[in-house]
C-alpha cells in the first residue's frame, strides 16, 4: 500500500522552545488515523505542518510522493476541517459547501447541475439540508462545523485532515459525524487524519491511533495496543479502566476520579 503522507525527523519551534521533537510517521492510502494527546502536545501544530501552513525547523514531509507541492496541488488533493472558522462575510450554507467545488475548476467557474446535485446530496447526508438558505455566520458552532465538513467533502479530496471535527457537536451528532467519516473511508478509500480528544470515539472508528506526549510520538498502532491503562496514565496523568466495548469489541476507556 502506498504512503500518502510521510513525516521524517520533524522538529518545530515557535521561537520560545521546541513544540515537536523528531516526529516520524507514515500514513498509508485508505487509513483512518486518529492523533490523540493532551492540550499542548503538538497535535494541531503537526497538522498545520502537513498542509504547509507552517514550515518545519528540521526534517521533511512528503505528500503523495512529493516533498514540495504547490498550493494548488495541495488544495486539489487535501481538504482541511479546522476547529472553527469565523467569517464576517455572509455566505449561505449552500454557498459555503459549494466552495469546495471551486478547487476542481479551471479558471472561471460556475457551478453546473452535477455540482448542485452533489451539494444537495452532501447537505442531506449531513442532515443540514434545512439550513441551506441560512447564513453561515448565524448558525450555532455545531451547525457551522457540519457545514465545514460538508465543504471538505465537496472537494472530493484524497486526504482529509480534521482538527477536532466534533468538538462543538452534541453526542448524537458526534456519533453521526464519525459514522459518516467511517462510511466515506470504507466506501471511497479516502485517507483521513483526525485530531481528537475523544479516546472512545477514536477507538471505535479509527483503524490506527497515534498517542502524543510533549511533542513526541509516544505510541502508534491499533487502538487495543495504544489505549492501555498504562499508556493513558503516562500521557494524561490519570487513572482509567480500559475494557472491551460489548457491542463493537473496541477498547472502552472509563475515567476514574
Amino acid at each position: 500500500m502506498d504512503a500518502v503522507l510521510k513525516i521524517e525527523g520533524i522538529d518545530f519551534s515557535y521561537g520560545n522552545g521546541n513544540v515537536l521533537y523528531n516526529v516520524n510517521l507514515s500514513v498509508n492510502e485508505g487509513e483512518m488515523l486518529a492523533i490523540l494527546g493532551p492540550n499542548g502536545c503538538g497535535k494541531t501544530t503537526l497538522l498545520r505542518l502537513i498542509y504547509g501552513a507552517l514550515k518545519a525547523s528540521r526534517g521533511r514531509i512528503t505528500l503523495f510522493g512529493k516533498e514540495h507541492l504547490s498550493r494548488k496541488e495541495i488544495s486539489e488533493k487535501v481538504a482541511i476541517v479546522s476547529k472553527s472558522e469565523n467569517t464576517s462575510i455572509s455566505f449561505l450554507v449552500s454557498e459555503m459547501v459549494m466552495m469546495g467545488r471551486y478547487v476542481k475548476s479551471k479558471g472561471i467557474w460556475f457551478e453546473n447541475n452535477e455540482d448542485k446535485k452533489m451539494i444537495a446530496g452532501i447537505l442531506d447526508e449531513l442532515h443540514i439540508e434545512h439550513l441551506s438558505a441560512k447564513y453561515f455566520n448565524c448558525l450555532s458552532s455545531g451547525e457551522q462545523q457540519r457545514v465545514l465538513i460538508g465543504r471538505a467533502l465537496a472537494q472530493k479530496p484524497e486526504l482529509m485532515l480534521l482538527d477536532e471535527p466534533t468538538s462543538h457537536l452534541d453526542i448524537s451528532h458526534q456519533l453521526e459525524c464519525h459514522s459518516l467519516l467511517k462510511k466515506l473511508n470504507d466506501s471511497s478509500g479516502m485517507t483521513m487524519v483526525i485530531i481528537s480528544h475523544d479516546l472512545n470515539l477514536a477507538a471505535q472508528f479509527c483503524s490506527r491511533i497515534i498517542l502524543m506526549k510533549d511533542g513526541r510520538v509516544f505510541a502508534d498502532g491499533h487502538a487495543g495496543d495504544v489505549l492501555t491503562e498504562k499508556n493513558i496514565r503516562e500521557v494524561y496523568g490519570i487513572d482509567t479502566i480500559v475494557d472491551s466495548n460489548p457491542v463493537t469489541g473496541t477498547p472502552r476507556v472509563t475515567l476514574l476520579s
